[in-house]
C-alpha cells in the first residue's frame, strides 16, 4: 500500500479522513525509521487498526486537522493504561484462592509476558499473550489491546475474591462434584460456587455450605415454578444480594459482577425446572 495516493486529496479540499491518511504516513514512516511510508497491505491495515485503537474517542468525531498530537496523547493514555494493568495484574497473582486451576496460573503466567511484548507505538490494539482460563463472564471482544487484558484480571479479581470467601474444602469438594480434573482443565471456577451459593440463598439456607440438597432444590423449585421469566430474574437478584450480605461483599462491581451471573443463570434454571428439576442447576455434594 503506498499511502501517497489519497482517495481524498484528488478532491482538492481537507476531510477528517485526510487527516488520518496523514498520520498513518507518518506513523508507517516511524515504522520504517524514516526510509519509507510504503507499506505491504496488510501491515498498513493494521496500522490503521492500531491508529483507530490509540485515538480512541476521539475517533468518532474525527477532527479535518492534524492528529498527531491526539494521536501522541493517546499513545500517553496507553502507557499509562499499561502500568496501572501491571499493578492489577500483580494484585490478581496475590488474589488466586487455594482452589485455583493450572490453567488460570498459566494464563497469569502468560500475562506476565503481555508487559514486555506489548508494543504502545505500533500495535497498541494487540494482545501478545495466551489468556486460556475461562471467566463466568466474559470480557466483550470490543475491548482491544490493553484494555482486554485490564478487564480480564479485573473479573478474574472478582471471582477470586469470591472463591477465597469460602471454605477452601467446601469449594474443592464442589468444584471436583462438579468437573472432576477441574484443576487442569479451562473450565470457570467462579460459575459453580456461585450458582450453588445462589441456589443455597433460594432456599434460605447458610451460603457459605456450598452443597445443595434435594430439600433445598425443591424449596426453590417451589417458588420459582409459578414465576415468569421477569419473576425468576428478580428472585435470581435478591439471591444475589442476599450472597453478597452472607458474605459481606460490599464493593458494586463484585455485587454487579453477581448480579449479572444470576441474571445468566436463567435460562438453565427455567430449562431446568421444565425438565428433571433444579437438581440439574444445584449440586449437592
Amino acid at each position: 500500500m503506498n499511502p501517497s495516493l489519497s482517495p481524498a486529496a484528488s478532491a482538492g479540499r481537507e476531510t477528517p479522513w485526510d487527516a488520518l491518511f496523514m498520520l498513518l504516513q507518518t506513523i508507517a514512516l516511524r515504522y520504517t525509521k524514516e526510509e519509507s511510508s510504503s507499506l505491504p497491505k496488510e501491515l498498513a491495515e493494521e496500522l490503521l487498526r492500531f491508529i483507530c485503537y490509540t485515538l480512541g474517542p476521539e475517533f468518532a468525531a474525527l477532527p479535518a486537522a492534524p492528529l498527531l498530537p491526539l494521536y501522541e496523547a493517546g499513545v500517553a493514555r496507553t502507557e499509562n493504561a499499561v502500568r496501572a494493568c501491571r499493578r492489577r495484574w500483580q494484585v490478581a497473582r496475590l488474589s488466586l484462592p487455594k482452589t485455583a486451576s493450572l490453567s488460570c496460573r498459566e494464563t497469569l503466567s502468560s500475562i506476565g509476558t503481555f508487559f514486555q511484548n506489548y508494543n504502545a507505538r505500533f500495535f497498541a490494539h494487540e494482545i501478545p499473550c495466551d489468556i486460556d482460563y475461562q471467566l463466568c463472564l466474559p470480557v466483550p471482544e470490543t475491548f482491544l489491546g490493553v484494555d482486554y487484558v485490564s478487564e480480564y484480571l479485573s473479573r478474574l479479581c472478582i471471582e477470586n475474591d469470591f472463591l477465597r470467601l469460602f471454605p477452601a474444602e467446601r469449594a474443592d469438594a464442589l468444584l471436583m462434584r462438579a468437573c472432576p480434573d477441574y484443576r487442569f482443565r479451562i473450565n470457570n471456577l467462579y460459575s459453580p460456587v456461585a450458582t450453588n451459593a445462589l441456589g443455597l440463598a433460594l432456599a434460605g439456607m447458610e451460603v457459605r455450605g456450598l452443597s445443595v440438597p434435594a430439600a433445598a432444590c425443591r424449596r426453590a423449585a417451589a417458588l420459582l415454578v409459578p414465576c415468569s421469566t421477569h419473576e425468576t430474574h428478580a428472585a435470581l437478584r435478591r439471591a444475589a444480594d442476599g450472597v453478597c450480605t452472607a458474605l459481606g461483599i460490599n464493593g458494586p462491581a463484585a455485587q454487579s459482577y453477581l448480579l449479572a451471573a444470576a441474571d445468566a443463570l436463567v435460562p438453565r434454571v427455567t430449562a431446568a425446572l421444565a425438565g428433571n428439576g433444579l437438581t440439574e442447576v444445584f449440586l449437592e455434594v
